[in-house]
């Protein structure tokens, strides 16, 4: 009998239930696999995936597609086609950059709410005076860096990497703070909190910044962007074997579990409620919250009877 392949997995403790991460998430997006809170961002995850642009450069690239219309509309603060400019940005970055975004935007419902909390995000920071001025010092610290050439590859200097750096972290957290004072934070369709969606924010710059900097740097960076991580080795641990009540797509659910997240299609399948054999085609289908589900494999209408004595 072969072995389990070993893994490797962020080390990662849920925000919500405690439970440790124990099998490999396919996004950035981590979900606790116990409770399918999202607890983490998997750096490693988001850049490393083949099937996948990567994030930063793929943001900049649409950005700088969008930027006519994108100009236009803060000129003339005009805030419903600003936002509708990024919804586009958006709807176009889930298709290229699966990776980057949350497991849970194949499903629509998800996706669309999941795009209008970040356009909308985009759109409250983009408009606001206090942001650009932050953008504003950014700039200005990024005409100051120096560069060095070692081994034949261009560096930045360490004096003046860091005030830069300094200046990114104070734009992103005006942000957040936007967010928080307007209720847009609340409405995260995870629930995420700050500072993971700061962790989140500084992504893209620490990918972009990490082929420039020297190894002292390079470790620097990663340690104080939360990006770093722990990675263990783990085996798969013990799961059943079950199907998605959406897309019926194969879950291995590990003992313990009461929510599993479907990362073919995005569904969040509650497992408290146990799993009934269908009796028409004889499939092992999960139940949800309620009494009533269609078996996934021949759709046929499944409901459990609650005994009363």
């Amino acid at each position: 009998m072969s072995q389990p392949e070993t893994v490797y997995v962020k080390r990662t403790t849920c925000r919500s239930c405690g439970g440790p991460k124990v099998t490999r998430p396919k996004t950035g997006y981590v979900y606790c696999d116990y409770c399918a809170t999202l607890t983490d961002w998997d750096f490693q995850v988001a850049i490393s995936t083949p099937t996948s642009a990567p994030p930063g450069p793929q943001y900049e690239i649409l950005t700088a597609q969008l930027k006519p219309e994108l100009d236009a509309a803060r000129e003339a603060q005009d805030r419903p086609r600003y936002y509708r400019v990024q919804c586009m940005l958006y709807d176009l970055y889930v298709k290229l950059c699966p990776a980057a975004v949350p497991p849970r935007a194949s499903d629509p419902a998800y996706r669309a709410a999941w795009i209008d909390y970040t356009a909308k995000t985009t759109t409250e920071q983009d408009l606001d005076p206090e942001t650009a001025a932050r953008t504003g010092a950014m700039n200005e610290a990024v005409t100051r860096l120096a560069w060095t050439s070692a081994g034949g590859a261009m560096q930045v200097t360490t004096a003046t990497f860091w005030p830069m750096w300094d200046t990114v972290v104070a734009k992103i957290q005006r942000s957040l703070d936007l967010n928080a004072r307007s209720g847009l934070l609340a409405q995260h369709p995870d629930g995420a909190p700050a500072e993971l969606l700061l962790r989140m924010g500084l992504s893209a710059m620490v990918q972009g910044w990490l082929p420039y900097l020297g190894a002292a740097d390079s470790e620097r960076l990663l340690a104080v962007s939360g990006m770093k991580g722990d990675y263990v080795a783990v085996a798969p641990p013990p799961a059943t074997l079950s199907q998605c009540g959406g897309c019926g797509g194969e879950l291995h659910v590990v003992q313990g579990a009461s929510r599993v997240v479907c990362e073919s299609c995005g569904r969040l399948n509650e497992q408290r409620d146990g799993a009934i054999t269908c009796p028409t085609c004889g499939g092992h289908v999960p139940l949800g919250a309620t009494n009533m589900t269609a078996c996934p494999f021949c759709r046929a209408d499944l409901r459990t009877m609650r005994h009363f004595r």
